[in-house]
């Protein structure tokens, strides 16, 4: 086992224990966590195509750039689509396949993006100290990406549990209990 394994798995060991907790707690799986990072990705593209048309953040993509992020944006706009489909296929009694939603999480596409937050997390602070004019618009815009991207690859590559009753729906059924009995009383 190589080391760039050793760090996947551990990360990917890391996610799968916030993807549990987080089902038993709300009961929205792996799916809804991975959507999450498909958000921060495409609110990072939004920012970028507006960022051509009217440049507001430090530095402007030419339109070339401009056509990619759009073209990645309706990529993971249809991510999520299937991200929906895979948590109503959990959710059921027999489970879909949908097809490409866990099957391209791999090992190495993985480290590559955990490899590329590492990277701009470290370019990102080189340029808070170097770059006068570098704001917390910047910063969001370079990192959410990446970020968002580990995310989603991490969290589809985890298997959700079975569905249950979450947490929060055994709390709101125990202080409804009461409730229905006193108003059906009083009629």
């Amino acid at each position: 086992m190589t080391l760039f394994k050793a760090i996947d798995d551990w990360t990917l060991g890391r996610c799968t224990r916030v993807a549990h907790a987080f089902q038993r707690l709300t009961g929205r799986t792996n799916f809804f966590l991975a959507k999450m990072g498909v958000a921060a990705a495409i609110i990072d593209l939004i920012m970028r195509i507006l960022n051509h048309f009217h440049q507001f953040l430090y530095s402007k993509d030419g339109s070339f750039n401009t056509a990619v992020w759009f073209l990645l944006v309706l990529m993971l706009v249809h991510d999520a689509l299937r991200m929906d489909e895979a948590e109503r296929s959990h959710i059921s009694e027999e489970r879909v396949a949908i097809p490409g939603v866990t099957g391209y999480s791999t090992f190495h596409i993985r480290f590559i993006f955990l490899s590329a937050s590492v990277v701009s997390t470290w370019l990102v602070v080189g340029a808070l100290y170097t770059i006068i004019n570098y704001r917390i618009i910047d910063v969001i815009g370079d990192l959410s990406f990446v970020y968002g991207v580990s995310i989603y690859f991490y969290f589809i590559a985890v298997e959700p549990l079975r569905p249950q009753k979450s947490k929060v729906r055994q709390w709101v059924e125990k202080l409804s209990l009461g409730t229905p009995k006193a108003a059906h009383a009083e009629s």
